[in-house]
């Protein structure tokens, strides 16, 4: 009986027996990307399945560089740890990722995987002893003249061939009954596993039923790198396994806003529940252009694969309204981002808009009323300011004016002339002309004197025939003598030469802040009593100090 130390030398790796332990270098190295993948549904046993490809592939390798043929059934029987574990270790990956298991493995689940493989590979190695295992093995050559080592099954084999065969068909069994139950989303999810675990079964049955073999070995191991490999790239590039995934599809297919994806071609290629509800007529157009939805022809537009929105555009649908937004989909290894689809999001905004709608027909209403209320403020102010007949102001906005003059001179360190002017013998006038006359020698006056001096001095009616004007600028010396040209002018007035009464003059009392006043009412004193000078003098003149 041949022993595993009477086989401990090794030939040099020549030709096809770089094969195996390349692939066992390859799946190393996948392994170790997929131990740092994010945790998925399974993820303990999709790396057992990956450390089962290495024993098995090791104990081939081993085969291969074992200098006689007699040790190569050692090295075989070595590798049903590897065979044995591999179709156990995928079974449950498949049912823990198919029911979406994230609990640790059972203790059943550990016990099978303990005992099993031994027990098969201690049968294996002492089949010498009982011939239950491998019945004959002999001596052969492949195709290309290659020799390897003839079995011929025993019992044991068979029975344990066909356990394992029924694991794996279970394995199917469970795939297929997630396929055709699950959500239609998530079919994809169960399609992948099919084909693949189809792509490990069929290479097995052709090696154990017809005799195939790759370059005179099992075809199973290199079949399981290549369905390792292609899951592993399913997995980094998130196409399975990956809740986020799930997630992303259960939020597009239940969001409460319409979404439409379109390709680069401008045509529908999917719609949620929303949209459909929304656009009664893209149920009846998936496949045709985005730009046949009515609705939506106004707020896009497409040109060269790119869906593009005017901005800020609101689309109106069924009595609802929509903001539209556009996603590019670009080529994910495409320098300038070539577009191959959109996604096009169109938020609800109904309650928005017709709170806008509210706000807009709310704030016209009170911009009309702002504006009536304005305008009577504006007369009122105009009323309790402004003197009604000769439209100068009046008494009661002197206080506020005069505040205002004094305090700009006390900042500028200037004077503040009053003017208080007196209309001569106006009552005699009234009494001869009547009242109608004295008014309009009151407005005509009134006028006379606002065209007489600066917008920036004030004239205000204090009372009867009394006009008071406000000088900013200046002292009494050169104020009196621009009253006294004021004066002069008054007779020369267009309104004058028209009338056939007598000609008006006035009088005037000069009076300077602060020296002659602090207060308006000790200024208006001064000026007063300088103004009655005047008339005692004869009337027809200014009295300035």
């Amino acid at each position: 009986m041949v022993t595993i130390a009477d086989c401990l030398t090794f030939a040099v790796p020549q030709g096809l027996a770089w094969l195996p332990l390349l692939t066992m270098v390859g799946l190393a190295l996948v392994g170790y990307a997929n131990a740092h993948q994010r945790s998925f549904f399974g993820k303990d046993y999709f790396l057992l399945a990956h450390a089962a490809m290495i024993i098995w592939l090791t104990a081939v390798t081993m085969e291969m560089l074992s200098p006689t043929l007699q040790c190569r059934p050692v090295f075989a029987g070595l590798a049903y740890l590897g065979i044995t574990s591999l179709p156990i270790v995928w079974a449950f990956f498949i049912y823990h990722y198919a029911f979406s298991v994230a609990r640790q493995a059972r203790a059943i689940e550990i016990l099978l995987l303990c005992v099993v493989p031994v027990a098969v590979t201690a049968i294996a190695l002492t089949n010498p002893l009982h011939g239950l295992f491998y019945s004959d093995t002999s001596i052969a050559v492949d195709s290309v003249g290659n020799p390897y080592v003839n079995y011929t099954h025993g019992p044991v084999l068979d029975a344990i061939t066909v356990l394992l065969y029924a694991m794996i068909i279970g394995t199917l069994l469970v795939l297929v009954f997630g396929l055709v139950r699950t959500a239609p989303q998530f079919r994809l999810y169960f399609a992948f596993p099919v084909l693949i675990t189809c792509t490990i079964f069929i290479p097995n049955i052709a090696y154990n039923v017809f005799g195939q073999r790759f370059y005179g070995l099992d075809p199973t191991p290199f079949s399981f790198f290549f369905v390792l490999l292609l899951f592993s790239l399913l997995i980094v590039t998130n196409r399975v396994f990956n809740i986020v995934n799930v997630g992303s599809e259960l939020i597009f297919a239940n969001m409460r806003s319409p979404a439409l994806i379109v390709d680069a071609d401008g045509q529908i290629i999917a719609v949620n529940a929303v949209a459909k509800d929304i656009f009664l007529e893209t149920v009846a157009r998936i496949g045709g252009p985005i730009t046949d939805l009515a609705a939506l022809r106004p707020a896009v537009t497409f040109d060269g694969g790119v869906l593009r929105i005017a901005h800020g555009r609101r689309i109106a649908v069924a009595g609802r309204y929509f903001d539209v937004d556009a996603i590019p989909i670009a080529k994910p290894l495409s320098h300038n981002q070539e577009p191959i689809g959109t996604v096009l999001l169109m938020s609800d905004v109904t309650v928005e808009e017709q709170r806008y709608r509210d706000l807009e027909a709310e704030l016209a209403s009170n911009m009309r009323q702002l504006e009536t209320s304005t305008a009577m403020q504006a007369a009122l102010r105009e009323a309790a300011e402004f003197d009604p007949l000769t439209r100068v102001r009046n008494r009661l906005s002197l206080p506020s004016v005069f505040a205002h003059c004094t305090e700009q001179a006390a900042r500028e360190q200037r004077k503040v002339v009053a003017v208080l002017i007196d209309i001569d013998h106006f009552k005699r006038w009234n009494d001869l002309h009547g009242h109608a006359a004295g008014d309009r020698v009151l407005r005509d006056v009134a006028r006379f004197l606002e065209e007489s001096v600066s917008p920036l001095e004030p004239i205000f009616r204090i009372g009867g025939e009394e006009f008071l004007l406000l000088f900013p600028h200046g002292e009494n010396e050169s104020i009196a003598r621009r009253i006294a040209s004021i004066q002069a002018s008054l007779g020369r007035a267009e309104f004058q030469r028209a009338g056939d009464g007598p000609r008006i003059t006035f009088s005037a009392g000069v009076a300077q802040w602060p020296e002659d006043g602090v207060v308006l009412d000790a200024l208006l004193e001064t000026a007063d009593r300088r103004l009655y000078a005047a008339k005692a003098a004869g009337r027809n003149r200014i009295i300035a100090a």
